[in-house]
């Protein structure tokens, strides 16, 4: 990737100006960088930003700069950001002025004072990233620079000035900067403040902020989520609601209910009652009701009952009330197995002959001393399967 990058930088350098000065990369250096190229798209993706550069795009230099600092950039690759940079840099351009003072601070420790220089200048014009780099460069004028930022509605330095303050044991002034930083769906103040709530038992605020880190697409946040509908704290208890936020975490809905079954604070009620549930409303003889049997098996998978997870894995190998999915039905009888539940074997035995794996088949058959006229007709198919 740091060849194609080269590989603006030389189309764009080149085509600027025919100024004999100007460094041109050799065209040793441009075929290396074209090879580098992974498919088409990204060869397409080059040429388009690479045009718009040549004709004068200022924001597609600043897009190319940009790229080149995100790379492991060595002296050769900076000093053609620089180049890139200059004439932006020298017409007053903030954006091109804070990249330049970026690429200074990576260049040699000499060229410290002159990025300084650059982004006290850009302090002075109001420009917010300036503030917050500044801030890190000279942690003295922190608190001072954060404060100008957050003043400005910057969500970042209002957290960072919030944090800095509560240290200080200055807590209104800090709470009303967290607020303030939340408000703007900044994530790590939304998490904060859920989780204080929470600590402090305001579950209708905690469920607020973690639901707003939720649409931000927050994992972590989903799953402390899932934590509160399971318990029902600041919200309806919602069981298969918080199984599905955990699912969306995880990519499991298995891992889910493990990892939810060590956050249940109340126990449901006794494990085979609640599995009884589920299975009379499965079989119902008019309208099965598979949703709310789903939601009573979770419930009773959730206190680690066995024949819960059979349950669900039935549901999935059917599709009753849920997509068809035998991978999910699978990863539920095995778990089930794995415990020694044998019903769940024979139905792995029954899904491996369903999928001509013979061999699958047997292991699992052999597997269960089940007296039953199922596992005998399962036995009875195999060597059927296996004589033709």
């Amino acid at each position: 990737m740091k060849y194609c990058l080269f590989l603006i930088a030389a189309f764009y350098v080149s085509g600027l100006s025919a100024d004999p000065d100007v460094t041109v990369i050799s065209d040793g250096v441009f075929d290396r960088a074209w090879s580098q190229a992974q498919n088409n798209n990204q060869r397409q993706a080059l040429q388009n930003l690479v045009s718009q550069a040549e004709a004068g795009d200022p924001k597609s230099v600043l897009q190319i700069v940009s790229l080149l600092l995100s790379s492991e950039s060595g002296g050769e690759v900076l000093r053609e950001a620089e180049v890139l940079l200059s004439p932006l840099a020298q017409s007053g351009r903030p954006e091109a002025r804070f990249l330049l003072a970026k690429i200074y601070l990576r260049m040699q420790p000499s060229r410290r004072t002159e990025s300084v220089a650059l982004l006290q200048s850009l302090v002075a014009s109001h420009w917010l990233p300036a503030m917050l780099l500044l801030a890190d460069l000279e942690p003295k004028r922190a608190e001072a620079l954060w404060a100008r930022a957050a003043g400005l509605g910057n969500a970042q330095a209002q957290f960072l000035l919030a944090d800095l303050l509560r240290g200080k044991g200055q807590d209104v002034q800090s709470n009303q900067w967290l607020n303030r930083a939340a408000v703007q769906n900044y994530l790590p103040a939304l998490k904060l403040k859920a989780f204080r709530c929470r600590r402090d038992r305001l579950f209708v605020e905690s469920v607020m902020w973690y639901s707003r880190a939720v649409e931000l697409g927050d994992t972590d946040s989903m799953l402390e989520l899932a934590a509160l509908y399971l318990n029902g704290h600041g919200v309806r208890q919602d069981v298969s609601g918080a199984v599905a936020l955990a699912d969306r975490a995880l990519g499991s809905e298995l891992q889910a209910i493990q990892y939810l079954a060590g956050k249940v604070e109340s126990p449901f009620g006794n494990s085979l009652t609640i599995y009884q549930r589920g299975f009379l409303l499965k079989h119902r003889d008019r309208n099965p009701e598979y949703f709310a049997a789903k939601d009573w098996y979770l419930k009773a998978a959730l206190q680690g009952y066995l024949p819960a997870f059979n349950g669900l894995g039935v549901l999935y190998e059917n599709g009753l009330g849920v997509k068809r999915n035998h991978s999910q039905a699978r990863a539920y009888y095995k778990y089930a197995a794995a415990g020694g539940y044998e019903r769940s074997m024979l139905n792995l035995a029954e899904l491996s002959l369903d999928s001509g794996d013979l061999a699958r088949a047997e292991i699992w058959l052999r597997k269960t001393n089940m007296a039953s006229l199922r596992r005998s007709r399962l036995w009875a198919e195999l060597k059927l399967m296996k004589s033709g």
